[in-house]
């Protein structure tokens, strides 16, 4: 077997992500599993792996081998949870399907161009407006439009802070707050990305008009059309931009404090993050490797930080107060933001 066809090794620095594109499970990698799989990947044999090792860090024998297998043994490692949810999204047909409880109720083809009711799907339009919001990242992701499940603002000067984090991380909460005290509102949940080039931008006003959209077609599906054309999501990429000059991971056990504090991510870790963030609509190889590219481009482009903010609204309020003024401060002073 050759593992090249079966893994895709993206890198950044001296760290990157391994992703079994087959699977769709990834791991970010630090220095040393980063120079294991590069060179597994290139044909190497595991005694030529553990030589190379041995002779680049000084290591004995018998310890740069047990590294070598150590990177290798993908079953020993551990891989990002897949939280348990009534939803499900998987290949049907010639397409893929939004399951609620093991029961299928929309259908996509694989260009993610039509939408279909499926007929057992008997549903009011509350229902199928849930079951829409859910599909419709997975469309943009299918016509190439990706979206990133995250918060956003755009602070003085146009420029994006986004906030990633799973579900409960506070990134929504976090915005909104943002938001209240001068910041244009970007995204609540869904944040469609843009790149020119090599920068990466935020659509503005993509959420809302996302959102616009499921309400329409969870109307039309509701009242008996089976069928809606999704063709309306490519205009999504046409809205306005904004760079994005700062992505904050947040979690909710990292909730403490009176400031927002951020440490600098390793960019394997921010890659892997963004990556996991991103709405996929089809698991086949070719859109696993584009949107582990997305993330790698953010990654390098865009400082990334851990965040710890405090816990409970007051203190959330005055933290971001600061956290904006002092932003400004850097900004206007020519600095950029420092990380500790």
């Amino acid at each position: 077997m050759n593992p090249a066809s079966h893994y895709e090794l993206v890198t950044l620095g001296d760290e990157g992500v391994l992703l079994d594109v087959r699977s769709g499970v990834f791991l970010a990698l630090n220095r040393t599993a980063t120079l294991v799989w590069q060179a597994h990947l290139a044909g190497d044999s595991e005694d030529q792996v553990a030589g190379m090792l041995s002779e680049t860090f000084g290591l004995p024998a018998f310890r740069a081998a047990r590294d070598v297998r150590r990177a290798l043994d993908l079953d020993g490692q551990v891989v990002p949870e897949v939280p348990v949810d009534p939803c499900s999204y998987r290949a049907i047909g010639d397409g893929y399907a939004l399951f609620w409880k093991d029961e299928p109720m929309l259908a996509v083809d694989t260009a993610g161009l039509r939408l279909r009711l499926l007929p057992q799907a008997l549903v009011c339009e509350a229902d199928a407006l849930q079951y829409v919001r859910l599909m419709s990242p997975k469309l943009c992701s299918l016509q190439g439009l990706p979206v990133l499940h995250a918060s956003a603002v755009a602070d003085q000067g146009n420029a994006a802070i986004v906030f990633v984090g799973p579900s409960g991380a506070g990134k929504t909460t976090t915005a909104e707050l943002f938001a209240e005290q001068g910041c244009r509102l970007v995204a609540r949940d869904k944040l469609v990305l843009s790149f020119d080039g090599n920068r990466p931008l935020a659509i503005v006003d993509s959420e809302a008009r996302l959102e616009a959209w499921s309400e329409k077609t969870a109307r039309a599906l509701a009242r008996g059309q089976h069928e809606c054309d999704c063709r309306e999501l490519l205009d999504l990429a046409g809205g306005s931009r904004a760079p994005i000059a700062e992505v904050l991971f947040l979690a909710a056990e990292r909730r403490a404090g009176s400031e927002i504090e951020t440490h600098r991510l390793a960019p394997g870790k921010v890659m892997a993050g963004l990556f996991q963030g991103l709405f996929l609509g089809s698991p086949q190889p070719a859109p696993l490797r584009r949107h582990l590219e997305y993330a790698q481009t953010v990654a390098k482009h865009v400082p990334a930080s851990e965040a710890t903010v405090p816990d409970g609204r007051a203190r959330l309020v005055a933290a971001v107060g600061r956290y904006r003024a002092t932003r400004a401060a850097k900004r206007s002073s020519g600095a950029a933001p420092s990380q500790a």
